[in-house]
Order: structure tokens, then sequence, then C-alpha cells
């Protein structure tokens, strides 16, 4: 997870969660650190490296990190 004053901080990360269903947890929007994300395409499993200074959208809560899905994994 970015902290702040631009370093990182490991947290426990959980699994995924709808744009829509953040909102009905408690917790906070954060940047993931990630180096690459699965994508399914009809040729089956892709793997694509996440670029330098792109983050996975994350979502902080009591018990862990989860990485917000809105139709995709949303890269910030």
């Amino acid at each position: 997870m970015l902290k702040r004053d631009g370093s990182y901080k490991y947290v426990r990360r959980c699994s995924f969660i709808a744009i829509a269903g953040a909102g009905a947890r408690e917790g906070t929007p954060v940047k993931m650190r990630v180096d690459r994300v699965r994508r399914y395409a009809t040729a089956g499993t892709q793997w694509e490296d996440i670029p330098d200074g792109l983050h996975v959208q994350g979502y902080m809560t009591a018990v862990g990190c989860y990485a917000v899905l809105a139709g995709d994994i949303r890269l910030v």
C-alpha cells in the first residue's frame, strides 16, 4: 500500500471487492503496489505487467486491503 510519504507499507491482501460494494464497508481508498495482474480473454488467461507509477485501486478495511473491481481491475 502506498503511503502519503511515498513509501510502501505491507498489509494483508484480501480478495476483490466490486466498486459498488466498497461504499457499503467502512474503509479507505488506497493504491496497491502490484507487479502484474491476470486478465481473462477469449484465448484464456493472460498476465499483464503493471507499468512503474501505476497502482491497483485498493480499499483498506479493518481486516485487510481489497483490490477494487469495476468490470476489471482498476489501475490508478
